[in-house]
């Protein structure tokens, strides 16, 4: 799994976090080196999801309630809309044990925009 210190797709970063391209991560999910941990909201996730078994969803207002349900025995790419909530996730996550995550640089808007496999719901 290719990842950097620092995003090159998108301006907000959190020191200490890890990031990941779209392309990088769908390669590194199809290949089963990493789990795709989808944090948007409920509302969000009903209307395109990322078409892969390796996705994990858990809304981010309620990762610290649930933190203990991640299954973390391969790194961790963590998902959100645009790829800031996904890199304060994989501080929480860091800071709570699980070292091997990263953040998906620009989210699942990136990832559409590139025309990487979704399910569309409705």
């Amino acid at each position: 799994m290719i990842t950097t210190d620092f995003p090159t797709l998108q301006d907000f970063h959190i020191d200490g976090i890890r990031h990941i391209t779209p392309t990088e991560a769908l390669v590194a999910v199809s290949n089963n080196e990493a789990t795709l941990l989808d944090v948007r909201e409920e509302n969000e996730c009903i209307l395109e999801r990322i078409q892969n078994d390796q996705v994990q969803y858990l809304p981010m207002s309620e990762i610290t309630e649930r933190v203990n349900e991640i299954v973390a025995d391969k790194p961790i790419i963590v998902v959100c809309a645009g790829g800031v909530r996904s890199a304060k996730v994989a501080k929480f996550l860091m800071l709570n044990g699980i070292n091997d995550c990263a953040s998906l640089e620009g989210g699942m808007h990136l990832w559409r925009a590139l025309g990487l496999p979704t399910d569309t719901l409705l």
